[in-house]
């Protein structure tokens, strides 16, 4: 399922290096017959950010995984809020504050 949006208007903020969100896709990919991950994709005025997000035991549903993200980004778009995304990549961990202030850890790497 594909989830794209560039509809021109402001959005809210990526509190990443605060700059507009440009558009964002959050997308489940099958990479193998057995195992599906989300690509996620954020474009800012200053740079595109692509993630390889994975269920884990923290987090075992995909589709809540993504069911978030696109709820998130889709309150920054609609509602000019804010969303802040922190990486420690070195242990492969993205860290999502939400617009309602909900915090998640996800294990996610760029690609």
């Amino acid at each position: 399922m594909q989830k794209c949006f560039n509809n021109g208007e402001k959005m809210g903020r990526l509190i990443f290096n605060p700059c507009e969100i440009i558009s964002f896709d959050v997308r489940i990919v099958k990479e193998r017959e057995d195992f599906e991950v989300i690509h996620l994709t954020i474009e800012t005025e200053d740079n595109c950010l692509k993630y390889r997000v994975c269920s884990d035991e923290r987090e075992p549903d995909l589709s809540l995984i993504q069911r978030d993200l696109y709820s998130g980004l889709s309150k920054v778009r609609d509602d000019n809020a804010d969303i802040e995304i922190e990486e420690y990549m070195q242990r492969d961990y993205l860290f999502v504050r939400y617009p309602d202030g909900t915090s998640k850890q996800y294990t996610a790497r760029k690609i």
